[in-house]
């Protein structure tokens, strides 16, 4: 059964893109079959994939009944796909709000709709999505099955990513794993360590959210986030790709264990 995993935060600069394309490239190393969803206007998981100005077709055109799901598709890498993005998607906002009374429609569940009553054969979704709160963010959290937060090691992020959670628990009916990933660790400072222990106390009560593989605050990181490029998974054997590649295996083991 196909799989959502939304790759999420109200807080921007906190490593989504970069996660979100290293777990679609460490899924599609084990032969699983992979579209990535890009639902910033920002682009950057478009541009990281996407060379040129290549004409695309986005999410929004979807919506606005111009393109099929089907038709928007654009194969990028062996075993990934890519529903791309471009700064057209920052006027989705007012054009749902215009929407919703213009024509009475309710766009809450298009997204879930849209995924679930695909004949898209994919095993997994990965959504990159932006860090507004908006009804965009609403449509992914409802579309979605679980969830990995990348969680900044500074200051005022651990904060929005309880926010986060909360949110997403008082939306969402349904059952959700939230795997809290720490990003840019610098063992070096304490705001690192302090932020971290941090978060093991603040999670460590709540059973659907779980504390994963650290990813440190390296060169090659911080190139990959500047630079772009492959995902670190399929680039090269570098530190920071391997451990990317270990938290589809956590993520695993925790939906096992969620589901008994």
């Amino acid at each position: 059964m196909m799989k959502i995993i939304s790759v999420a935060s109200f807080k921007g600069g906190v490593g989504k893109t970069t996660t979100a394309t290293n777990v679609a490239g460490s899924l599609s190393l084990l032969r699983k079959k992979v579209l990535v969803v890009d639902l910033d206007f920002q682009s950057n998981t478009t541009s990281l994939f996407l060379k040129g100005n290549k004409k695309i077709k986005t999410f929004f055109d979807i919506l606005k009944g111009l393109y099929t799901l089907k038709e928007c598709i654009i194969n990028v890498e062996k075993n990934i796909d890519l529903l791309p993005s471009s700064y057209d998607l920052s006027g989705i906002e007012k054009w749902i709000y215009q929407s919703a009374i213009k024509d009475n429609v309710d766009h809450t569940f298009t997204l879930k709709k849209l995924f679930k009553n695909s004949d898209l054969k994919y095993d997994y979704i990965v959504i990159d999505s932006g860090p507004s709160h908006s009804l965009l963010a609403d449509m992914i959290i409802l579309a979605s099955d679980d969830f990995i937060l990348p969680l900044q090691l500074r200051r005022h992020a651990l904060e929005g990513t309880v926010k986060y959670v909360r949110y997403c628990k008082e939306l969402k009916k349904e059952n959700s794993l939230y795997l809290i990933l720490p990003t840019f660790f610098d063992a070096r400072t304490n705001i690192s360590i302090d932020i971290f222990e941090a978060a093991k106390k603040c999670f460590v009560n709540e059973p659907d959210c779980k504390l994963c593989t650290v990813i440190p605050h390296t060169i090659e990181y911080e190139n990959s986030q500047a630079y772009g490029g492959k995902p670190l998974v399929l680039s090269a054997q570098t530190k920071s790709g391997k451990l990317y590649a270990s938290v589809y295996n956590e993520f695993v083991k925790e939906e096992i264990l969620k589901n008994g």
